[in-house]
């Protein structure tokens, strides 16, 4: 995915040892020697994670929210939490990085009691 007004490429590495979200010079081809992946963080860290073209959002194990700026590589830990959010809950990040908007899905149930018509 292009991040940073399309001068970096974002992508999910899933080889061993190298598993999680990287970025790298969208002219990586035409400069290998100067154009190194970057790694945002270790998908073995991460819980959740919501990203835009200039910002990605991750919690990690230790449950603290922290912000990377695609463009710099500064990282900054967020002050605060997201009640009730889950792996399955769905998000989006305002242009300048500064909300976070997520829908939560909430399942509910039902136990019946339904009686034998066989007996």
């Amino acid at each position: 995915m292009p991040v940073a007004s399309g001068k970096l490429i974002m992508y999910f590495d899933r080889r061993k040892g190298k598993k999680g979200d990287w970025i790298i010079p969208a002219d990586y081809k035409q400069n290998p020697s100067h154009n190194k992946p970057t790694l945002i963080e270790n998908a073995d860290n991460v819980l959740n994670v919501f990203f835009n073209q200039e910002y990605y959002y991750y919690e990690n194990k230790q449950h603290e929210w922290w912000r990377y700026h695609c463009k710099s590589g500064k990282r900054e830990r967020l002050n605060g939490s997201f009640p009730v959010l889950d792996g399955d809950s769905r998000g989006m990040i305002s242009n300048d990085g500064e909300e976070l908007i997520y829908i939560v899905h909430k399942y509910s149930g039902k136990l019946l009691m339904i009686e034998n018509l066989f007996q």
